[in-house]
């Protein structure tokens, strides 16, 4: 078992296991994911707002708008995002963007079969509850902040490409349509088109912004 390991002889594993322990000891504090969960969907409409404030051009303010509205326009992807996270226990919008990011993650864990190492296992199933509901509650809060600025960096990229109406519009969807393909696959591999690839990266940077993502 990785628990009765050498190193946790010599008191390195000991440090390991009891980070584990602390650190989703502090995630599991009352209201603890209710004020996370809280603050990124305040910080989700104030970005938004920033970005209606903040624009310079009438390009800038379209875009905006377009961000706005689209916050509320994929809510399978923002369901996707919560199950995926919860079920892998690392942030499906921005991987490895996680709660409880020490050296060593599944510290206490076992493969055996017996009653002693299936009882490890599922011990540190339940210590590990509170950063895997907190990492997953961060990707479905990131989620629609990742499609919205799909959109509003789609807005941007297509009017600079010469696009207006109807057409804006689809050059728009094609690109968020791929981006959405992308995580569907879940294959590692990446985007080849680089305006895709540019909106996506854009996307993801400014949905980090909606959660605190720093290791704790």
């Amino acid at each position: 078992d990785r628990i009765l390991d050498a190193g946790f002889s010599k008191g390195g594993k000991f440090v390991r296991v009891f980070n584990e322990i602390g650190i989703n000891a502090l995630l599991a504090a009352p209201t603890t994911n209710e004020i996370n969960f809280a603050s990124g969907v305040l910080e989700t409409y104030m970005s938004s707002y920033e970005l209606i404030r903040g624009a310079g051009s009438k390009t800038e303010l379209d875009a905006a708008i377009r961000h706005f509205h689209s916050l509320h326009s994929n809510g399978a992807f923002v369901r996707k995002a919560f199950t995926e996270s919860f079920k892998t226990s690392d942030n499906f919008i921005n991987r490895g963007a996680v709660k409880a990011d020490y050296q060593e993650k599944f510290v206490i864990s076992s493969e055996g079969k017996d009653i002693i190492s299936r009882a490890i296992d599922t011990g540190g199933k339940v210590i590990r509850f509170p950063s895997q509901l907190m990492t997953a509650t961060d990707a479905m809060v990131q989620a629609p902040n990742l499609i919205a600025h799909a959109h509003y960096q789609g807005h941007i990229e297509g009017v600079k490409a010469g696009k207006k109406g109807a057409e804006l519009d689809q050059y728009i969807k094609e690109h968020v349509d791929a981006i959405i393909k992308y995580y569907a696959s879940n294959s590692g591999k990446g985007i080849k088109d680089p305006i895709t690839a540019k909106i996506l990266k854009r996307s993801q940077e400014f949905a980090k912004r909606s959660t605190i993502t720093e290791n704790i």
